[in-house]
This record gives C-alpha cells, sequence and structure tokens, in this order.
C-alpha cells in the first residue's frame, strides 16, 4: 500500500480516473494505491473505513454530488473541512465507480470493487477557517490549519529515523567496544 501525501498552496484542476476537479488552496491531497493485494475470499467489495476526529467536534454534514466528485462539507465551527470523494477509481486500469458515505459524523466509509492487481483512489481534504473578508491573517491561518494535518506523518518519519539510528548506534559501537587484537583470558566458571 502507497499513501502520498501532496499540499496546495494555491487553487489547481487535477484529473484522476477520468474525472477533473478543482481542488482549492489549504487542501492536502491523499493518493491512495494498492497494487498486489491479496484477496482470499469472493468478496464483491472492499472497504475502507476513516475515523474523522476533529476538535471541535462536527456539528453538521453537507453532502453535494457533482459531476464524477461528491463534496462533504463538515462543520465544526470556527473551522470548515471539505472533503472531495472521487466518484470513481482506476481499478486494474479501467476507470471504476465507487462509493463513498459518511456514517454519523465521525467515519468516512469508501467502498470499491474487489480488484485482481492495482487500485489507485484520490480523494483531497481541505481545513479552512471561517471568518469574514476582513479578517487578517486568514490565509495565514488557512496554512497553519494545513500544515496541523502534517504532525503525525512528520512524527512518525522522526520516529523511525530515531529508532533506526539508536539500532545503527548500538550495533556499531557494539561491535568496536574492545580494543583489536585483545584476548579475554578470564576463565570460564
Amino acid at each position: 500500500m502507497n499513501i502520498l501525501y501532496t499540499l496546495y498552496g494555491l487553487p489547481t484542476v487535477l484529473s484522476n480516473a477520468g474525472v477533473g476537479f478543482n481542488v482549492s488552496g489549504s487542501t492536502a491531497k491523499l493518493t491512495l494505491s494498492i497494487i498486489d493485494w491479496p484477496f482470499h475470499s469472493s468478496a464483491t467489495a472492499f472497504t475502507l473505513q476513516v475515523a474523522l476526529i476533529t476538535s471541535p467536534p462536527v456539528i453538521s454534514i453537507i453532502r453535494t454530488p457533482g459531476n464524477g466528485v461528491t463534496s462533504f462539507t463538515l462543520q465544526h465551527p470556527p473551522l470548515t473541512t471539505t472533503i472531495q470523494m472521487l466518484d470513481y477509481a482506476v481499478v486494474d486500469g479501467v476507470n471504476t465507480p465507487i462509493s463513498s458515505d459518511i456514517r454519523g459524523t465521525a467515519t468516512l466509509i469508501m467502498r470499491f470493487p474487489v480488484f485482481n492487481h492495482s487500485l489507485q483512489y484520490d480523494p483531497s481534504f481541505s481545513v479552512v477557517f471561517s471568518g469574514g473578508e476582513g479578517s487578517s491573517g486568514g490565509d495565514n491561518l488557512q496554512l497553519l490549519a494545513l500544515l496541523s494535518l502534517l504532525i503525525l506523518p512528520i512524527l512518525m518519519v522522526l520516529a523511525v529515523v530515531a529508532a533506526a539510528l539508536v539500532v545503527w548506534t548500538r550495533r556499531f559501537f557494539g561491535s568496536h567496544s574492545k580494543p583489536a587484537g585483545c584476548v579475554n583470558y578470564r576463565p570460564e566458571l
């Protein structure tokens, strides 16, 4: 499984699975790719559930179907989070319809058909602070909200690097702790 995380500071137009869509500034774009997944059953669908943990909690969700894209607008003042879910994924190289929904206010559900070799899916998330036109620092607040989405992946990478450094240090210094040519003549008890 490969998850690509891309940040967009400026609005742009993207295309995936035959669907063109707009991406606003302050958007974290995820691309989910699964290759050679070993399905061991005769299931007809693959369901992926993502917990939506927000603070403050979501008080309302607006579902807006569009031309190949379904948008979910989550209101949790002073934030508004928009999740754009493509209605298509690339399944075994073919653009294939999929479904997505939000259960309650806390679980994003994505249903994909079972695939033989590969699946690529491209949802996007954007976080926008609510405020009037005259609010100062709005662009900076949007960027800070977007950067806050990166904290967990960055901490995970730092933890892996730190663990690798500790293992390497122990192996390197553990094998070089005795001076060359020294022999231990202490009898075994």
